[in-house]
């Protein structure tokens, strides 16, 4: 005896059973608070937080992490600038190496091609770190401590981590009780 499958009434007889049965687990789990969307509160981290970690970083690790080529490195083999600090080693890239952090708050038109996975990946590293990438001030404080970092020697830090404090209105306890 031929197998036969099923006519097209009830291959329709079943769709509309699995449809309507899809739809009750649907539902029901709307109403057990399955499935629906929730909002999660992000905290950010205040101004001072980031600066508080940022000079106690600089000062325990006593000098620059730099790239091979120059520049400074988020991450490198002596520790890594006090933005680089902030992202932990698991959203860490090194497509972020090379990319400012001051290119955060930039349209895409004014940030080169070649940064947009390092940019995407800094944005998403520091967002994870509850850093407001979207506050103007806050990629403004970070810039700088990359800065101080990245561009001046050690033996200027203590000066130019006490200007950034006072520019952004920050306590400067923390740099006086770490130098």
């Amino acid at each position: 005896m031929p197998v036969v499958g099923p006519s097209s009434d009830d291959a329709r007889r079943i769709l509309v059973a699995m449809r309507s049965r899809d739809a009750r687990s649907t539902t029901n789990n709307y109403r057990l608070g399955r499935g629906r969307p929730t909002m999660k509160t992000l905290s950010f981290l205040a101004h001072q937080d980031i600066y508080d970690q940022s000079v106690t970083h600089l000062f325990e690790q006593k000098r620059a992490a730099l790239l091979p080529r120059g520049g400074g490195a988020y991450r490198g083999y002596c520790g890594g600038c006090p933005v680089g600090n902030l992202i932990k080693p698991r959203d860490y890239m090194t497509a972020m190496e090379g990319v400012p952090v001051r290119f955060i708050g930039k349209p895409l038109a004014e940030v080169p091609a070649y940064m947009d996975v390092g940019l995407a990946a800094l944005k998403k590293a520091l967002l994870r770190a509850r850093i407001n990438v979207y506050d103007p001030v806050t990629i403004a404080l970070l810039s700088c401590l990359q800065n101080v970092h990245d561009v001046f020697g050690t033996w200027e830090w203590h000066d130019r981590l006490g200007s950034i404090a006072r520019e952004f209105g920050l306590s400067a306890e923390r740099l006086r009780s770490a130098a």
